[in-house]
C-alpha cells in the first residue's frame, strides 16, 4: 500500500494552519461536533490526517471556540458564515451583487454572497484574476455563477 505524500508533522500544528483548517474546512461546512469533523472531506488540504490526528486538531478547534465564546469575538470568517446562515433564513435582499477581487474571497465569503441574491441569470457578477492568487487558496467562485466576459460585449 502506497503511503500519502503528506503527513502531518510530529510536532502541534501551527497557527496558520488551524486558521486555514477552520475557514477552508470547518466553517463553509458547519461542523459543530468532532464527529462531523471526523467525516468532513478535506479536499485540497495538502496533509492528511488520520483520526488521532483529528481529534487533536479538533480539540484545538474546540479550545478556541470556548474562548471566543468567552472573549466574545467573532473572527472576519466566523462573521461571514453567520451572516450566510442568517441570510439563508430570510428571503434575498438584493437583485444583484457585484464582486471585485474574488480570488481573495474564502468559501464562508462565497456562502454569505451567494445568500444575498437569489439564483438567477445575472444574479453575481464576478471579477477575479487567478493569477494574483499568491496568497491565498484556489478560488471558490467555481458553481457560483455562470457566464463570461464575452457575455459583456454582446
Amino acid at each position: 500500500m502506497r503511503q500519502p505524500r503528506h503527513h502531518y508533522p510530529r510536532r502541534s500544528p501551527t497557527e496558520a494552519y488551524l486558521s486555514a483548517e477552520y475557514g477552508l474546512v470547518v466553517l463553509p461546512n458547519r461542523i459543530r461536533t468532532a464527529e462531523e469533523y471526523l467525516r468532513v472531506r478535506r479536499p485540497g488540504r495538502g496533509v492528511a490526517l488520520d483520526r488521532a490526528r483529528r481529534h487533536q486538531v479538533w480539540d484545538l478547534i474546540e479550545a478556541y471556540r470556548v474562548q471566543s465564546r468567552l472573549d466574545g469575538t467573532l473572527d472576519y470568517a466566523e462573521a461571514a458564515a453567520v451572516a450566510a446562515a442568517y441570510l439563508e433564513k430570510e428571503r434575498p435582499i438584493v437583485d444583484h451583487v457585484l464582486v471585485d477581487e474574488g480570488q481573495d474571497l474564502s468559501p464562508v465569503h462565497w456562502q454569505m454572497l451567494r445568500a444575498l441574491v437569489a439564483p438567477a441569470p445575472d444574479d453575481l457578477f464576478l471579477a477575479e484574476d487567478s493569477h494574483q492568487r499568491i496568497y491565498s487558496p484556489p478560488s471558490y467562485s467555481d458553481g457560483m455563477a455562470s457566464g463570461s466576459s464575452a457575455d459583456l460585449v454582446g
